[in-house]
């Protein structure tokens, strides 16, 4: 499978001026293929603080393009944490992670489980909201069949329905607000080291288990200059331990 390479020429709408310009000619540059160039621009913008799914996108890109594996993983899980339907963030993701050392095959989760955990990633928080939105008015419309339908029938199937829409809004509401909080917590990181060693404690002897550039890991607490991460996967099983703050970098 070969990278989807096309980059994203429109993103500069919501730069200023002089920003958008420097947005664009990063493009330009990738164009050219001129990576480097192109990735140091791309960085830049991202380090002001701009969060657009195009900006990662086309980031990541560049430093795959370099071999930088780490920067291409960590901005492709940030597109998809913008949007988790950008299928060729997903391809690409998939591509970099092939490259990287540590092969971290998830253990397997129950069924339920694994099912409700991809409802939830299947939509941003602002997607959430907007699904709860139009929920709320579907309530209102089964409401006001309720109250000025005289038939018997249509006033039941008004009062259920109404109540289901409110449910199931409030349900798309939750998880708009728990996938913001979640964003905005950041509760995953890329190791982006060619290798970071899992430390028992704080400046710790004993080392735990080394993992190496592109590897993801959930953060736990922040201590000083380290951070306390958690690992699971089939070929490592549960692991925690501190490693470095400069050795990884939050999604």
């Amino acid at each position: 499978m070969r990278l989807l390479i096309s980059i994203i020429l429109l993103g500069g709408i919501g730069f200023t001026f002089g920003q958008g310009a420097a947005y664009n000619r990063a493009n330009t540059a990738y164009m050219a293929q001129q990576f480097s160039q192109a990735a140091e621009v791309y960085d830049s913008l991202i380090r002001e603080g701009y969060v657009y799914e195009d900006l990662f996108y086309n980031a990541g890109n560049a430093h795959y393009k370099l071999g930088h594996i780490g920067s291409a993983i960590l901005n492709y899980e940030r597109v998809l944490k913008i949007n988790p339907g950008n299928e060729n963030a997903a391809h690409n993701l998939k591509l970099a992670k092939e490259k990287t050392i540590d092969k971290l095959e998830q253990q397997p989760e129950l069924f339920l489980n694994k099912w409700f955990k991809d409802i939830y990633r299947s939509k941003n928080a602002s997607q959430w909201k907007a699904f709860a939105m139009i929920w709320i008015w579907v309530a209102f419309a089964f409401g006001a069949l309720f109250i000025f339908v005289p038939l018997k029938v249509l006033k039941q199937v008004g009062f259920f329905g109404a109540i289901l829409a409110a449910v199931i809004s409030f349900i798309g509401l939750g998880l708009g607000l728990s996938k913001g909080m979640g964003s905005a917590l950041s509760s995953e990181a890329i190791v982006m080291t060619p290798a970071a060693y899992i430390k028992e404690a704080p400046d710790g002897q004993t080392d735990l288990l080394i993992l190496h550039e592109g590897s993801k890991v959930k953060i736990l607490d922040e201590i000083g200059e380290w951070r306390k991460v958690r690992i699971e996967a089939i070929s490592t099983g549960k692991v925690e331990g501190f490693v470095r703050s400069e050795q990884v970098t939050k999604i």
